[in-house]
């Protein structure tokens, strides 16, 4: 047994899209053929009863039965309503049975939130690792200018406390502790 292809696509559609909204509804078909031995071909198979397909981002969020289609040998078809929940998700079939040969099956596509809805972004989701590597660099960058801003301060603050210069202000204590540490290495 062997899935051929499968198809997804809106109801009242034709045409496949790797983009739907929450709440759309959506047609799943697969096609499956099994070995035939004796002529040495692939036949299209209807006879499973049992197969389901799973409509998950990490956990099933719609699992239902795959039905086969009368009229059109091989053909597997399922209506549903998309979860009400924005991600990437994946089409699953996982066919797992003893005796036959395990057939999995898996395509994601990106489910938006609705342009009506309050969690709608108007950025696609490719350009969100872009924002978020960028947020990085840019923070990596500010952190480190902090920091060099800092070892600047403090070399300036140490060498005015050996030119016997007076410390600007803020940096008292660190005058204070300079000379406690000098008059304990002299003991």
């Amino acid at each position: 047994m062997r899935i051929d292809k499968t198809e997804h696509h809106l109801v009242n559609a034709t045409e496949p899209s790797e983009l739907y909204t929450i709440n759309d509804q959506l047609v799943y078909n697969a096609y499956i053929s099994k070995y035939n031995p004796k002529q040495g071909t692939w036949e299209p198979y209807s006879a499973l009863r049992d197969l389901q397909l799973e409509f998950t981002m990490l956990d099933p969020h719609v699992r239902t039965a795959l039905s086969p289609v009368r009229g059109t040998p091989g053909k597997y078809s399922v209506t549903f309503r998309a979860p009400d929940r924005h991600g990437v998700f994946k089409f699953l079939i996982d066919y797992k049975r003893k005796g036959c040969v395990f057939s999995l099956f898996s395509s994601s596509i990106y489910l938006k939130a609705s342009i009506d809805g309050p969690t709608y972004t108007a950025q696609p989701p490719c350009q969100w690792s872009h924002q978020g590597m960028m947020d990085t660099r840019v923070s990596c960058l500010l952190h480190g200018l902090i920091m060099l801003a800092q070892s600047v301060r403090a070399s300036v603050s140490s060498s005015s406390l050996r030119s016997g210069l007076p410390a600007k202000s803020g940096n008292e204590g660190l005058g204070k502790l300079a000379r406690r540490s000098s008059y304990v290495s002299k003991l």
